[in-house]
């Protein structure tokens, strides 16, 4: 009962908070920057289901990165966010995951949630300075969970010149596909399918 209150509390103040901030939704469907998937704070919870966390670190992020811009036909914002202009800058999440600590990226136990001041701590350190519209928005990966084959993700955007944090969605979705690069993908890709009314609809 006090896990679900919690979870219940985290929901509730994640919504008001997201709510209060000013976000023009017209603006934001008619044009936004994808920034690409950030894994600087992110940890692989189980380690054995990750092979060698170096390779995972300076292959997989970028490679898992990649694949969302280059198939853009499937990963498709326009289509899912109904967002008509989508300029991409996935560079900006790829100079930050460079970063990470390989040694620091497995764990056995899950992750605690983010809160809305470390999604902002995440945000800050971007250099947004060639992104040219008004919003941009990421996926904060929060973790890879290889014991129950799940990703926790954060759907953040982001006004650009004030570098805030204006809407954000905490998604939790089943891993699927077959191999390792895909298998994760595959949750990433149901983030998308799984958000598309939200951001689509009531995200105005």
């Amino acid at each position: 009962m006090i896990r679900v209150f919690k979870l219940l509390f985290i929901s509730i103040f994640i919504s008001t908070v997201a709510a209060a901030q000013d976000f023009d939704g017209t603006l934001f469907h008619q044009s936004a920057c994808w920034l690409g998937l950030d894994f600087s704070e992110a940890k692989m919870v189980g380690s054995s289901k990750f092979g060698d966390a170096g390779r995972v670190k300076d292959y997989y992020m970028k490679e898992w990165n990649n694949v969302v811009v280059f198939e853009m036909r499937k990963y498709n914002f326009t289509k899912h966010y109904k967002i008509k202009d989508v300029a991409y800058r996935k560079e900006i999440t790829d100079s930050v995951n460079v970063k990470i600590d390989a040694t620091d990226l497995f764990t056995e136990e899950s992750t605690e949630e983010f809160t809305p001041s470390k999604l902002q701590e995440i945000v800050n350190k971007y250099d947004l300075s060639k992104v040219d519209k008004k919003y941009a928005f990421s996926y904060i990966i929060q973790e890879f969970n290889g014991k129950a084959n799940t990703a926790t993700i954060w759907i953040t955007v982001i006004d650009v010149e004030t570098k805030q944090i204006v809407k954000y969605s905490r998604m939790q979705e089943k891993a699927r596909g077959g191999g390792f690069r895909n298998f994760w993908l595959g949750a990433v890709f149901e983030t998308l399918l799984q958000s598309r009314k939200m951001v689509a609809k009531e995200w105005k």
